[in-house]
C-alpha cells in the first residue's frame, strides 16, 4: 500500500547564524505540505549569557513552548549568565511571550518570585497553557545548604494570560516523594500536563522510595491529592526513569507512561540478561485507574557475557539499528512521551535504541487496548535522539508533532520533525529545523520542544552551539536565542 506522505521537507531555520536557542512558528494544514517562511529570524532572548561556555557545559538547562488556543505561545527556558565553569550553577528560569506571528510582547523575564542567588538554581522548566490562556510554568528547583549539600524539590508558578503573575511559587512534589536524583548533575525526569479549566498533573519518579509518583493540582496552585499518588510502587529500574503525562483537556483524566529496566544473572555463570520496557497506566481526573495493571506498551530483552552483548531475542523491538561493535541490537529505550485525545484514546511515542535510535508511535483507545499497529515516524537511517520532555505535541484530536535529533554529518547536529494525522500515519515528509547555518561545522542541537494549537499552529524551541574555532570543539561555543515563523499552507 502506498504511503500517504507528502513530498516537502520542512526547514526551518536557513539563514545564517552561529547558534543558540531557537522557536519556530509554523501554521500547520491537513490539506498541503507546502511551507512558506513568514519574515525571517528573530532574536528570542535579549539576556545573554556570558563567554566561555562550550557546547559541553551549556548554560542552558531545559526548554519548554506552549501554545495557546489562538496560535499566540510562551517560551520558557533556564539559563545561567555567567562565564564557565560558573555557569553550571546559578540559573534562572526566563519566559517570553509571542504574538501569533511572533511578535514579543516585550523582553524576556524571571518566572520565579524567589529567583537565583549564589545558592539556589533553577532549571528545566515546563509551560502548559489553559483554555483561557493562564499558563503555569514549572521547573526543577536545586538549593545548597550551608554544609555543600543540596536539596531539589520540583516548583510552579501561575501566570495570567498577559503574563501577570497570578501566584508566588508553589510547590509541587511532595514531603511524602520528593523529587532528588541523588546525583550532581540534575536531570529532568517529571512532567506536567493541563487540561481546559487550568487543572493539572504532574508526574515523576521518587528515588528516595523507588516509586513512580504524580501529583494533582488545581486551577489555583492548590493540591487536589495532599501527597503524591503512587502510580507504580518499587519498579525495577536501573537508572532514573523518564515519566511522561498526559491529559483529556475535556474530562480531566489522565494518563502516565515510564520506563523500567532490570539487570539479572542467569543459571549460566557470567551470562546476564537485561529487560527494558515501557509502561503506561489511565487514570480518571479524580485518580481512580481504569484498569488493574499497567499496560505494556512495548519491551525487550538481550543478553550479556560480562559487558558484551551476544544476542537479542526476536520478540524484541525492531526499533533499534545493529550495535556498531558486536552487530547485535541494543534493549534500550531512550524516552517514551504520551498524548492523551479528548476521546479518551491515547497514543504513545517511544525514542528507543542505543546505537541506532529511531522514533515510533503506537495508537490506543480509551479503554487501552491497542487501536494500531507501532508505526516508525522517523525515517528509516536516522538516528533520532532525544533530551528530555517536550519532544511531541498534540492538539487533542489524535495528529500530533514530534521532534528528533540527528547527526548529519563531521559532528554537526541536526533537529527534524514530523506532523502525524489522527486519520492517516502522516500529514508530511520529515522537516528539518536547525541547523541556523547550513555550512556550520561542529554544530549540536542541546536541547528541544514543540507545541500546536488546535489550528494546527505549530512552534518549536531548541538549543544550539557552535564552537567560535570549529577545529576545536573543546572550545568556546556561541550561544544564543533565536525564532522564525514559517507557514505550511
Amino acid at each position: 500500500m502506498k504511503s500517504k506522505i507528502a513530498s516537502k521537507v520542512w526547514r526551518i531555520s536557513s539563514a545564517a547564524a552561529i547558534g543558540g536557542v531557537l522557536a519556530c512558528v509554523s501554521d500547520v494544514t491537513l490539506a498541503s505540505a507546502t511551507v512558506m517562511p513568514v519574515g525571517g529570524i528573530f532574536q528570542v532572548n535579549t539576556v545573554t549569557p556570558a563567554s566561555g561556555s562550550s557546547r559541553y557545559d551549556s548554560p542552558f538547562l531545559g526548554t519548554s513552548v506552549a501554545k495557546m488556543a489562538d496560535g499566540r505561545f510562551v517560551v520558557a527556558f533556564g539559563m545561567s549568565l555567567l562565564p564557565y565553569p560558573d555557569n553550571q550553577s546559578n540559573h534562572n528560569v526566563y519566559i517570553r511571550r509571542y504574538a501569533v506571528d511572533g511578535t514579543p510582547f516585550g523582553t524576556e523575564f524571571i518566572a520565579s518570585s524567589n529567583p537565583d542567588s549564589s545558592s539556589n538554581d533553577d532549571f528545566y522548566p515546563i509551560v502548559k497553557i489553559d483554555a483561557n490562556g493562564n499558563f503555569l510554568v514549572a521547573w526543577l528547583s536545586r538549593r545548597t545548604t550551608s554544609d555543600g549539600a543540596f536539596t531539589e524539590t520540583l516548583v510552579g508558578r501561575l501566570f495570567a494570560a498577559d503574563g501577570t503573575p497570578r501566584t508566588s511559587d508553589f510547590r509541587i512534589d511532595s514531603d511524602s516523594a520528593p523529587y532528588f536524583n541523588g546525583s550532581n548533575t540534575p536531570v529532568q525526569t517529571y512532567q506536567v500536563a493541563m487540561d481546559d479549566d487550568g487543572d493539572f498533573v504532574v508526574g515523576w519518579y521518587d528515588p528516595v522510595n523507588n516509586n513512580i509518583v504524580v501529583r494533582r493540582l488545581a486551577a489555583d496552585g492548590s493540591a487536589k491529592d495532599a501527597q503524591a499518588m503512587i502510580v507504580r510502587s518499587q519498579p525495577q529500574v536501573l537508572d532514573n526513569p523518564q515519566v511522561s503525562v498526559a491529559m483529556n483537556q475535556s474530562t480531566g483524566d489522565f494518563t502516565v507512561t515510564w520506563d523500567e529496566s532490570s539487570l539479572a544473572s542467569t543459571a549460566i555463570p557470567l551470562l546476564w540478561r537485561k529487560f527494558a520496557s515501557i509502561q503506561a497506566q489511565a487514570f480518571a481526573g479524580d485518580g481512580t485507574a481504569l484498569s488493574t495493571q499497567p499496560i505494556l506498551v512495548d519491551s525487550c530483552a538481550e543478553y550479556f557475557v560480562g559487558l558484551a552483548a551476544i544476542r537479542q531475542p526476536a520478540t524484541a523491538r525492531t526499533t533499534a539499528a545493529p550495535d556498531a561493535v558486536s552487530g547485535t541490537r541494543r534493549c534500550e529505550f531512550d524516552s517514551a512521551e504520551v498524548l492523551e485525545d479528548r476521546s479518551g484514546a491515547f497514543t504513545v511515542v517511544l525514542n528507543s535504541g542505543s546505537a541506532g535510535y529511531m522514533v515510533s508511535a503506537r495508537r490506543y483507545s480509551a479503554n487501552g487496548k491497542p487501536a494500531s499497529a507501532r508505526f516508525t515516524i522517523s525515517p528509516p537511517g536516522q538516528l533520532g535522539t532525544s533530551d528530555g520532555v517536550g519532544r511531541v505535541a498534540g492538539d487533542g484530536t489524535g495528529r500530533f508533532v514530534a521532534i528528533w535529533n540527528d547527526v548529519i554529518g563531521n559532528q554537526t547536529e541536526a533537529l527534524f520533525g514530523r506532523s502525524v494525522t489522527a486519520g492517516s500515519r502522516f500529514n508530511g515528509a520529515t522537516f528539518q529545523i536547525s541547523p541556523t547555518d547550513p555550512a556550520s561545522q561542529q554544530h549540536v542541537v542541546l536541547n528541544g520542544s514543540v507545541a500546536l494549537d488546535p489550528s494546527g499552529g505549530v512552534a518549536v524551541i531548541w538549543v544550539e552551539a557552535t564552537p567560535l574555532d570549529p577545529s576545536n570543539i573543546f572550545g568556546d561555543a556561541d550561544l544564543k536565542a533565536f525564532g522564525q515563523i514559517y507557514s505550511v499552507q
